[in-house]
């Protein structure tokens, strides 16, 4: 299906931002018209009720700008149908893939690779945010991908051509967890409709693992999505609706990145 998505944006710049729907997590269906053009790297949050951020089911999506590498965020209301006008995230250092986590207090995490580790940054309202300094002491990973899953928050980076985890109680300092590797890199996390926790990594399509009660992860057979020949998809950002609804953002890209 996005085979379909990138044939017919290869008239606009690359790279661009796609969302693609499932009611089940498996089989997808792709917009035909991307949400975000001359952009990548992007990653989603859906507010859980109403606050300073936002309304209850609002999606916010942060991505990079691929003309000048600053970092952005849209919103939309109905399920990505629509999408605002993007907004300059002010966050100084701001760049390169970003990830973002509703925490308990209700509060918006933003989370940077900035060469020695990953730092984190925290918003109320999404466009003032404080700096909570480094969060993950790991110099060379790079990719964050935060999630809040079972009473902890976990921190997926790539570093060394693998996906390495870290975990935290509050957020603000991750401990990594020496034992556990995989083959891949940019994943993105989410915990689907069934209560397990789900990750996506891009390659020749978008495939996916879901964690064992042991904590150790299993593939699933299959690609999510595949790109046509010439093109090639990246950083999965995958939801799951209050509606139920299961969605992946993904970047495509034709042409080598600036």
């Amino acid at each position: 299906m996005i085979a379909t998505i990138a044939l017919a944006a290869l008239q606009a710049p690359s790279p661009a931002i796609f969302l693609s729907i499932s009611e089940t997590g498996r089989q997808w269906r792709v917009y035909y018209e991307p949400v975000v053009r001359m952009a990548y790297a992007p990653d989603a949050v859906v507010l859980p009720s109403d606050s300073k951020l936002g309304r209850r089911g609002e999606i916010l999506l942060f991505f990079v700008d691929a003309t000048t590498n600053e970092l952005y965020n849209i919103r939309s209301t109905n399920t990505g149908a629509k999408w605002s006008d993007r907004e300059r995230v002010n966050v100084e250092g701001a760049g390169g893939p970003p990830s973002v986590a509703i925490a308990e207090d209700g509060t918006l995490r933003l989370f940077l690779a900035n060469g020695n580790g990953i730092v984190a940054f925290k918003s109320a309202d999404s466009r003032t945010f404080e700096s909570l300094g480094l969060v993950l002491d790991a110099p060379g990973t790079h990719d964050p991908e935060v999630i809040r899953f079972d009473g902890e928050w976990l921190l997926f980076v790539s570093i060394g051509g693998e996906v390495r985890m870290a975990q935290s109680k509050d957020g603000a300092s991750f401990t990594m967890d020496e034992q556990l590797r995989m083959r891949g890199t940019a994943p993105g996390a989410y915990v689907s409709a069934d209560k397990r926790l789900r990750l996506f990594f891009p390659g020749a399509g978008l495939w996916s693992r879901v964690r064992r009660d042991d904590g150790t992860f299993a593939s699933e057979a299959g690609y999510h999505l595949t790109p046509v020949e010439g093109t090639q998809i990246g950083n999965p950002s995958p939801l799951l609706m209050p509606s139920g609804l299961h969605l992946i953002f993904c970047d495509v890209s034709w042409a080598p990145r600036n």
